[in-house]
């Protein structure tokens, strides 16, 4: 969640009536993210994850950690649950 949500424990409002949902997403997410990071980069596949694991920080040289592809990944379906929910 970003700071400011959960400083002001927004995130509970916005959240609470899809919780439960969301924590399986996550976890569903978690692993998914992990057993692709486990094939590792060149599997043939151009997926999401083939990108964020080839991708470097042009500022800081770093690539992606399998933190950051569980977070992106989260925020993506995140996103598309929103989006499905508020249409």
């Amino acid at each position: 969640m970003q700071p400011a949500l959960f400083r002001y424990k927004l995130d509970r409002l916005l959240l609470m009536p899809r919780r439960k949902l969301f924590r399986q997403m996550s976890t569903w997410l978690s692993k998914l993210a992990n057993e692709r990071a486990d094939l590792g980069k060149e599997t043939g596949n151009k997926d999401l994850f083939h990108f964020m694991m080839n991708t470097v920080d042009s500022k800081t040289g770093k690539q992606f950690t399998r933190k950051d592809m569980w977070t992106d990944s989260v925020l993506i379906f995140g996103g598309g649950e929103w989006m499905n929910a508020a249409f």
